[in-house]
């Protein structure tokens, strides 16, 4: 009887240490997302890892270096832009840091006007950055999340691969 309660409660032990350990992942927000293949568009938080096994890439959300966006409750001569910072790594290379540029007004629709960066074999658009300056003022770019588009654009991942 000893044995089968000792048991029991180990269960439960075990149990309740795996429902805390997942409750303290949930909120930590360095965790890192796997995704099998890359989608075609995907959000990242400010500070997350996006992990893709099939490419061995690695995409983080560095720093918003700036946001001078126009507001939405303001009347701008100018549209202004935002500027935010990805770290990018392939294998077990040194993370790349990329800076990429989003004007103001501009959302996933607005497909023309979506800046770019072509680098380690990828392309990746800055899609969208969120929230939207609603207000002027200090902005808590710990809320931003970052839509982002990834292309493989194999003719330079293959010279890259090659100098390697």
């Amino acid at each position: 009887m000893n044995s089968k309660k000792i048991i029991l409660s180990s269960i439960l032990i075990i149990g309740m240490i795996g429902v805390f350990l997942s409750g303290c992942l949930e909120l930590n927000p360095l965790i890192h997302t796997k995704t099998d293949s890359l989608p075609d568009t995907v959000t990242v938080r400010y500070g997350n890892l996006l992990y893709y096994p099939e490419e061995n890439l690695g995409i983080r959300f560095v720093d918003v270096l700036s946001d001078s966006r126009c507001p939405t409750n303001v009347r701008c001569f100018w549209e202004g832009d935002a500027e935010i910072e990805l770290g990018l790594k392939i294998n077990s290379e040194p993370e790349i840091l990329v800076p990429i540029k989003i004007f103001g007004y501009v959302d996933i629709e607005n497909s023309s006007r979506h800046e770019s960066v072509d680098t380690l074999g990828y392309w990746i658009f800055l899609m969208a950055l969120n929230p939207y300056p609603a207000d002027p003022g200090e902005y808590n770019y710990s809320e931003y999340c970052a839509t982002i588009s990834i292309n493989k654009n194999n003719s330079r991942r293959k010279s890259w691969e090659q100098k390697q």
